[in-house]
């Protein structure tokens, strides 16, 4: 530590020197007048004593220092102080000053980690002797105690910001450095080192094409900048110029848990080209990040693999799991990217995703990801992989996620990423639902939740050949639009309009079909102006709007509409609906022929892998071209098929239109009967069901029938209030098969399998209270898992069902429920309960009973309900269970008695299966085996039955070890039980 009192400051460690030496050799080219920051020191002074200049290394401190030195003309002392100084030596040394008028404090940023030294500075500082100014130069701040000496008045701080070269100075230093320098040029070397004068003269220096980072600037950076740091504080200065910006919680994923305490440290220097400012997030600190200077980074960056070559693998790969576990995953990427390593990218991104709770929210990043990493090393992860399939579903690239379908499919991956993805099956499903074959082996899959229910009963009512059951949900908002296009093909237009003023509404163009192809031209305007602008362009919305357009008779706008869509349409599967409905738009131009020749044979095959929905429509429109065309036999072979389809799918959308134009056809071939059977059939079965534009258009091409007596019904809204109550035709009977699996259900002989077990237990529930049961009660019994809002929303669902599978509308009064009156409801459950207890009551049993005894117990092959859990379904599973293996035990006493030992096997096996441990059972089954004269096959059954009651840590009774020791069987009427 020196004292100089002279104009001059001394060199550190030396002693006194001449006036005109200075400590550092500065080339006087490099030093440019300041005027504003002249000022700005000036007007410090005037507010106190003390001076402090805060700010990095090379942010020209003691230039300005010793500018302001010489504009003062009298005595300065300079104070250099050094880190390994004694108390003794800075207090000689700043009583030795204390006479001077002008003190000039360097270097102060060495004595701030002494407690000592920094107490003998702040002292000195905060009580400076009469008549002297102190300017303090470091680098580092002096912490709490700067506050204290500005609220005593006594200091003035001056920041980073003041030193930095202003505009106005940039074309000054240019000169004064390298004068053939243009303006821009300079201006944009001084962005780049954003105001940091040693890399602004530097650079201007050495600035040339060829070398636009000289290593004398990165060897300037790592001695004055990076060296006298900590080596954590190095660690993570480095790494962080490998950021946009270097946070709090950045620090922790590449330091860990030291890291917060390091970036404190960090914080707290006067870095140049650093900037302190707010981090990521509503609630960050005002100054929680450090910005890097584009120079630096680079200079950082040229510097971090050669000082930290052997960590710096391990800690790209910690801080890029640090970003993917925050939910950071562009910028996970961006690191992996920068560092050239597309596997770690892959590796972060898999960790991240997997502990999503779901996956769809970076769906919109992944074709970002393709770009940056590359598919295949995408695919190389099962969890990417779902993501990738996801993303092409929702940009609608379906003919690509489909080949990565199959090749997945092929290579034996799609188990592994659906069990990774669950939630995937649902976009699967979606994704081949114009390729329900292929999409078959998904349906089964119940591992994701009501948007794969959305996509099952879509695939299901398109393409299904019994009638599809709609899910439970009943507002399904996003999946609202695949519902809907099944609900479409039922006919069930009505429902559809209902959800207008829902969030089932928005966004939705199976709204604007079912108002179009219902006659509700403004409902259908005002649906399609419900469609997002930017969403209109989607090729299902454009076929919504050319066909709004054909039933506004703009024909020529819906083919152009469709031409222009076709393409996209072809990569979202909807390629057929495209070419129908252009094929419908020439029929209705009066080009029967064209109409037919545009529908090429893969349209119009049944028993093709297309949705059966589509091929009825399209068989539809090539019906009535062939009546356009007079070419009825045509019409019959075309028609036919497709009416009958329908009919047995339930899919009414468009089945009273084929109706018409196949009894047309028929009328026109003179088969009048024909043409009377199918309009009786069809009007009785779909009710108000269906679409008035298409049966209209049918109609309207149907001159025989209405010129005829074959349509009693003189206008179509006639015909829909006539349908209306055929809609409200019961069944005569059905019948409940609850003991097979799954449970049937029989409607007039009719046998449907019943899609949910909720429908066959409502039944049975019925079944069970012929008088009707308290509707809440009813409820409670069938969702006893939820509340009463929400079961009350699942009861109507099943209600509807009811009606759905069977055509059964149940009765209420007051508040109960019933089945009703006129529909016989034969459950073999009760068949069989009341034939058990009937043969309780008597004593001798003839052949008839006999008989009567041997079809109830056939009536029970199995358990009750199997797969149902609810509570009152077990008692009743328990209760006839105990009934049946006492009517069995029935029969075989008869059997026995009567040596029928055939009869006596084939239900004793049957009762054991289900009850293992029936000691009576087992010895029947060895009394019947003695009278065939078999007494192996008796000795296996007492074996069988030693080990079944060995599992209960029991013995066989003695009636069965009689048995077993008996040489000849007792009479069975002696030991019969009562």
């Amino acid at each position: 530590m020196t004292d100089m009192s002279t104009a001059s400051p001394a060199p550190r460690g030396a002693g006194p020197t001449p006036p005109d030496a200075w400590p550092m050799s500065a080339d006087p080219s490099a030093t440019i007048a300041r005027a504003a920051l002249s000022r700005r020191i000036a007007d410090g002074f005037a507010r106190g004593p003390v001076v402090m200049v805060v700010a990095g290394t090379g942010t020209g401190k003691t230039t300005i220092a010793r500018l302001v030195a010489k504009e003062r003309q009298e005595r300065v002392g300079w104070v250099a102080l050094e880190s390994g100084s004694t108390a003794d030596d800075l207090r000689r040394v700043l009583h030795g000053a204390s006479t001077t008028p002008f003190v000039v404090l360097d270097d102060v940023e060495n004595v701030v980690d002494d407690p000592d030294l920094i107490g003998i500075l702040v002292g000195y500082l905060a009580s400076p002797p009469a008549g002297t100014e102190i300017l303090a130069l470091t680098t580092r701040s002096l912490g709490p105690v700067v506050g204290e000496l500005v609220l005593a008045g006594t200091c003035d701080v001056i920041g980073p910001s003041d030193l930095g070269v202003r505009s106005e100075e940039v074309a000054a230093l240019a000169a004064a450095v390298r004068p053939g320098l243009s303006e821009a040029e300079a201006t944009r070397i001084a962005e780049r080192a954003e105001g940091w004068i040693a890399g602004c003269v530097l650079l201007m220096r050495l600035f040339g094409p060829s070398a636009p980072l000289s290593p004398v600037l990165v060897d300037l950076v790592e001695a004055r900048i990076v060296d006298g740091l900590s080596l954590d504080e190095q660690d993570l200065l480095l790494a962080g110029s490998l950021l946009d910006r270097l946070t709090r919680q950045d620090t922790v994923g590449l330091l860990g848990p030291r890291g917060e305490s390091v970036f404190g440290a960090l914080r707290t220097r006067m870095l140049p080209m650093i900037e302190r400012g707010p981090g990521r997030g509503e609630n960050a600190a005002p100054e929680d990040a450090l910005f890097y200077a584009p120079l630096l980074k680079e200079c950082l960056q040229e510097i971090l693999p050669r000082r930290r070559a052997g960590r710096l693998p391990e800690l790209r790969r910690r801080f890029a799991m640090h970003l993917s576990l925050a939910g950071r995953f562009d910028a996970a990427v961006d690191w992996c990217v920068r560092a050239g390593d597309p596997r770690l990218a892959v590796e972060v991104l898999q960790e991240g995703i997997s502990r999503l709770p779901d996956p769809t929210p970076i769906v919109p990043l992944v074709e970002r990801w393709v770009e940056l990493i590359g598919e295949p090393y995408l695919l190389a992860s099962d969890i990417l992989t779902a993501c990738r399939i996801r993303a092409l579903h929702a940009v609608r690239r379906i003919d690509r996620a489909v080949v990565l379908i199959h090749q997945l499919e092929r290579d034996g991956r799609m188990d592994d990423v659906v069990a990774v993805d669950p939630g995937i099956v649902g976009v699967v499903l979606w994704t081949l639902h114009s390729r329900p074959g292929e999409a078959e082996q998904y349906v089964d899959d119940r591992r994701d939740g009501h948007r794969a229910d959305a996509v099952r009963f879509m695939i299901a009512a398109t393409s299904g050949t019994e009638p599809a059951l709609s899910p439970l949900t009943t507002r399904w908002e996003n999946m609202a639009p695949v519902v809907h296009w099944g609900m479409l093909w039922q006919g069930r237009c009505m429902e559809i309009l209902g959800t207008v003023g829902t969030s089932d509404a928005v966004d939705n163009p199976n709204i604007v079909l079912a108002a179009a192809w219902t006659g509700r031209t403004e409902d259908a305007e005002a649906a399609w102006q419900d469609i997002p602008a930017e969403r209109r362009a989607r090729p299902h919305a454009q076929f919504a709007r050319a066909a709004l357009d054909i039933a506004g008779g703009e024909t020529d706008r819906a083919r152009r509409v469709l031409r222009e869509s076709a393409e996209a349409a072809r990569s979202t599967g909807g390629e057929n609906h495209h070419e129908i409905l252009d094929a419908w738009a020439a029929l209705k131009k009066g080009s029967p022929a064209e109409a037919a020749a545009a529908l090429r044979p893969g349209l119009v095959e049944l028993d093709g892998v297309e949705r059966r929905a589509i091929t009825e429509w399209a068989r539809l429109v090539l019906g009535l071209a062939m009546l356009d065309l007079d070419r009825p036999r045509d019409t019959v072979d075309v028609l036919g098929p497709a009416v009958e389809s329908m009919l047995r799918s339930r899919r009414h959308l468009m089945v009273a239109a084929a109706g018409y134009a196949l009894a047309e056809a028929h009328s026109r071939l003179g088969d009048e009967s024909a043409a009377r059977a199918v309009l009786a059939d069809f009007r009785s079965r779909v009710g108000s069901l269906g679409s008035s534009y298409w049966a209209d258009e049918a109609l309207g091409r149907c001159y025989r029938l209405r010129s005829g007596d074959l349509l009693n019904l003189a206008t179509p809204q006639e015909t829909a209030t006539s349908s209306a109550t055929a809609d409200d035709r019961l069944p005569q009977r059905v019948d409940l098969r609850p003991f097979h699996e799954p449970p049937g259900v029989v409607v007039d002989g009719v046998e449907s399998m019943a899609r949910r077990m909720k429908v066959v237990e409502l039944i049975a529930d019925l079944a069970q209270h012929p008088d009707g049961i308290e509707r809440g009660r009813l409820q409670e019994r069938l969702f006893p898992e939820v509340g009463r809002s929400r079961g009350g929303n699942h009861f109507r669902q099943i209600i509807f069902r009811l009606r759905e599978l069977t055509g059964v509308r149940l009765e209420r009064s007051d508040n109960a429920v019933s089945w009703p009156k006129s529909v016989e409801l034969v459950a073999e459950d009760d068949t069989f309960e009341r034939a058990a207890l009937a043969v309780r009551s008597i004593k001798e049993l003839n052949a008839e009973d006999m008989r009567f005894l041997r079809e109830a117990v056939d009536l029970a092959p199995g358990v009750y309900l199997p797969g149902s859990n609810l509570a009152w379904v077990e008692q009743r599973r328990v209760y006839l269970s105990v009934l049946h293996e006492e009517a069995v035990s029935t029969l075989l006493w008869c059997a026995v008695e009567a040596s029928d030992v055939e009869m006596v096997r084939r239900y004793a096996s049957r009762a054991l299966e289900s009850n293992p441990f029936s000691e009576e059972i087992y010895g029947l089954l060895m009394r019947a085996e003695y009278l065939g004269g078999n007494r192996v096959a008796a000795m296996a059954v007492y074996r069988r039955a030693h080990s079944a009651l060995a599992e209960l840590g029991l013995e066989p009774g003695p009636e069965l070890r009689r048995l077993a020791q008996a040489a000849v069987p007792t009479t069975p009427r002696a030991t019969r039980r009562s």
